[in-house]
C-alpha cells in the first residue's frame, strides 16, 4: 500500500492493488468521504466490480478514521499492518454508506464512485486503544518475548500484531532495557492450544486460546487498560471557563466538550458554579498534547466573550453562589 498526502487542499491519494482512493478527511463526528477509482480490465463492467469497489471504499474509510484518531502518525509499515488488521473487522465498523456518485471513465477505463461511509468512531478508537495502537504511535514500545511452538506462519502473524500493537523484543539478559519492561510468554502445546501469560510489575495476566492473535489481543488489552500505562502518553489537566450568562451555556460547551478534536482523549465535568455576574465549569481532561489542546480550546471559545485557564492541578471553587460537584 503506498498512501501520499497532498497538503492544503487535505486530500489523500491512497494505492491499493490497483485501485485509486481519493479520500478527503471529515470531521470525526461525521462520515468519511471516499472517492474509489476503479481501473476497468477488457470485459469488465461496473456491475460485475461493483462489490469490490464498494469493499475497498469501506475499507480505507476506516483506515482513514482510524489514522484520524491516532495521536501520531504512523510510520508506514504500521499502517500496512494496521490496515491487514482492521481488513477482516471492516463490517462491524462501518456503519452506514451513501453512494453519492458513479461514473464511467474512458481513458484510462475505470469506474469512479464517491461514497459517504459512517464508521463507527467510538468502537474504532476503543479498539485502538485495547490493541495499544493508540498510546505506541509515536514510538514501539520494548517488551521480552519468550516465544515455542511456534510454525513459520504464526511467527508472521506475531510480526504483525507486534507492528499493530506497537511492540519490539528486547534481550533483558543482555541488558538492551530495564528489568520492568512487560514480559511475555508463548507456549503452543502438543494439542494446538496456546497458552500466554503476560507479567508486568506486580500484574501477571494468563490466558490460552487455539489462536495465537485473540490470546495477543486479550492479554495485551489488559496491560494497555493500566492507568500507569495509559499516563505515559496521556497527561491530566484542569479546564476552567467562565463567562457564560447562565449555566444553559456552560451545560452546551460540556455537551460539545468533546468534540473540541484529537488533542482531547476524554473529559469529566468536575463542578458548575453561578455567580451573580456570570456561570463557570471546571472539567478534568486527559490529553495527548497540552499545547494542541489550548490551540483547539481557542480556537472554538474565540469570539464568545469567554476565557479560560489550563492547570496542572484543581483550584478549588470558594465563591457564593450555585454550586454543582459531581
Amino acid at each position: 500500500m503506498m498512501i501520499s498526502r497532498m497538503f492544503g487542499t487535505c486530500v489523500a491519494v491512497l494505492v491499493l492493488f490497483g485501485a485509486v482512493a481519493l479520500v478527503t478527511p471529515a470531521p470525526a463526528a461525521a462520515d468519511q468521504e471516499v472517492v474509489v477509482i476503479w481501473p476497468l480490465e477488457q470485459g469488465e463492467s461496473p456491475l460485475s466490480v461493483r462489490r469490490q469497489v464498494l469493499e475497498h471504499g469501506f475499507f480505507m474509510a476506516v483506515l482513514q478514521e482510524a489514522e484520524a484518531a491516532l495521536p501520531l502518525s504512523l510510520e508506514e509499515p504500521r499502517r500496512v499492518a494496521l490496515g491487514t488488521f482492521l481488513r477482516p473487522r471492516v463490517d462491524d465498523l462501518v456503519t452506514s454508506y451513501t453512494e453519492t456518485g458513479a461514473a464511467v471513465q474512458e481513458e484510462p477505463a475505470a469506474y469512479v464512485v464517491t461514497l459517504e461511509v459512517g464508521v463507527n468512531g467510538q468502537a474504532l478508537e476503543e479498539m485502538l486503544k485495547s490493541t495499544g495502537t493508540f498510546y505506541t504511535a509515536g514510538k514501539a514500545w520494548p517488551y521480552a518475548l519468550t516465544l515455542s511452538g511456534a510454525n513459520p506462519g504464526e511467527r508472521r502473524k506475531l510480526d504483525v500484531l507486534q507492528s499493530v500493537t506497537g511492540l519490539h523484543v528486547v534481550d533483558v539478559s543482555a541488558g538492551e532495557a530495564s528489568l520492568d519492561i512487560p514480559r511475555l510468554a508463548l507456549r503452543k502445546g502438543g494439542d494446538g492450544v496456546w497458552q500466554g501469560t503476560l507479567a508486568t510489575g506486580s500484574e501477571t495476566y494468563s490466558g490460552r486460546h487455539t489462536d495465537l492473535e485473540p490470546l495477543w489481543l486479550q492479554l495485551w488489552s489488559r496491560y494497555f487498560g493500566l492507568a500507569a500505562v495509559q499516563d505515559r502518553v496521556l497527561g491530566t489537566v484542569f479546564l476552567s471557563v467562565q463567562g457564560w450568562p447562565d449555566l444553559d451555556g456552560a451545560l452546551a460547551f460540556d455537551a460539545a466538550l468533546g468534540d473540541v478534536g484529537e488533542s482531547l482523549d476524554n473529559e469529566t465535568l468536575v463542578h458548575l458554579s453561578l455567580r451573580p455576574d456570570e456561570a463557570r465549569g471546571m472539567w478534568r481532561i486527559r490529553t495527548t498534547d497540552r499545547e494542541r489542546l489550548a490551540r483547539d480550546l481557542g480556537s472554538i471559545l474565540s469570539g464568545k466573550g469567554l476565557s479560560f485557564e489550563l492547570s496542572e492541578s484543581r483550584v478549588p471553587e470558594r465563591e457564593e453562589g450555585l454550586m454543582r460537584e459531581l
